[in-house]
């Protein structure tokens, strides 16, 4: 598993976890140091091996990082995509937050 960009300020303790909407699972990024819950980073249609591997209190980086369940293609293919979305999701999150930072300098 490829490990996330260490300039992201991302612990193994973080969390990542799933709210099912009926149709939908969505993912959510949880911040062990903060409280607060970030915003449905990926979502996906509904899987009951995602759902069952989540749980209701989901799993943490480190957990998804020593992932070995192979044999489950779906499984598989959420796991490898969360990390690939995560990341783009909070460079993004960075990137519009230094941007905003720079426009309230200029003013």
């Amino acid at each position: 598993m490829k490990k996330l960009n260490a300039k992201l300020a991302i612990q193994n303790t973080d969390r990542i976890t799933i709210y099912n909407t009926g149709d939908r699972i969505e993912f959510y990024y949880n911040n062990s140091n903060r409280r607060e819950e970030a915003a449905c980073f990926y979502e996906i249609p509904f899987s009951l091996s995602v759902k069952k591997y989540f749980g209701c209190h989901g799993r943490t980086i480190g957990e998804l990082y020593g992932f070995k369940a192979w044999y489950n293609k779906k499984l598989t293919s959420v796991v490898t995509t969360l990390f690939r979305e995560l990341e783009h999701s909070l460079t993004n999150a960075k990137t519009v937050a230094a941007r905003q930072e720079v426009i309230c300098y200029e003013r």
